[in-house]
């Protein structure tokens, strides 16, 4: 991170210094961020990268609330900047990435939710976006639960087809165990039995 004298004049619009401003956002202490804004470039605190994207855009995804104040105190930030890519203002950005310390900081310093992106939404929108939407049921739609294969009711176990109702538990586990074979076969693991396709209870 460099902290040489600028070689620019206020009127700067560099390109080459917009990315590197917004390259060494990503790391670094919020005070050397402060301190490579203010030595790196007269605009630093202002320019715009090839994305749209501004110190402040940055800041406020990254949460960094101090530099983010810090910007549009001393600096004089515009929060109602959008960015080229979504049209997203720092606000959508913080709301987004969840930075929602940095929100109410912009909101605080006059910030607006309603403001819209390229999509019309705004930033309470954005953060519903993916919100489940919701569901009625209706007595009408279908609820029942359709099943097949081996049934348990009142202690008893009975096949999903003729000729094996009205057989035990107990008897299902005895013919398991035998080795016979029950609605499409049986096999003993661990002391229960389990039906290929199905699983029916019972004791080895």
């Amino acid at each position: 991170m460099s902290l040489a004298l600028p070689d620019c004049t206020p009127k700067c619009r560099s390109q080459q210094h917009a990315d590197e401003v917004i390259a060494a956002l990503t790391g670094g202490s919020e005070g050397q961020l402060r301190a490579f804004l203010t030595s790196h470039c007269y605009n630093g605190a202002t320019l715009r990268d090839a994305f749209g994207r501004t110190a402040l855009h940055l800041a406020a995804s990254l949460g960094k609330k101090v530099l983010l104040e810090w910007l549009l105190e001393c600096k004089s930030a515009d929060l109602t900047l959008k960015d080229k890519e979504s049209g997203w203002t720092a606000l959508h950005r913080s709301a987004f990435y969840g930075q929602i310390h940095c929100l109410i900081s912009l909101v605080k310093h006059a910030g607006l939710l309603s403001t819209q992106d390229k999509e019309g939404l705004s930033v309470l929108d954005l953060t519903m976006k993916d919100r489940p939407s919701h569901v009625v049921f209706k007595n009408t739609d279908p609820t029942e639960v359709y099943t097949s294969g081996v049934r348990v009711k009142l202690g008893q176990a009975e096949r999903g087809g003729p000729g094996q109702a009205g057989r035990s538990v107990a008897q299902v586990g005895v013919a398991a165990h035998l080795g016979h074979g029950v609605n499409g076969g049986v096999g003993v693991a661990g002391g229960e039995v389990r039906v290929f396709g199905h699983v029916a209870l019972g004791n080895r």
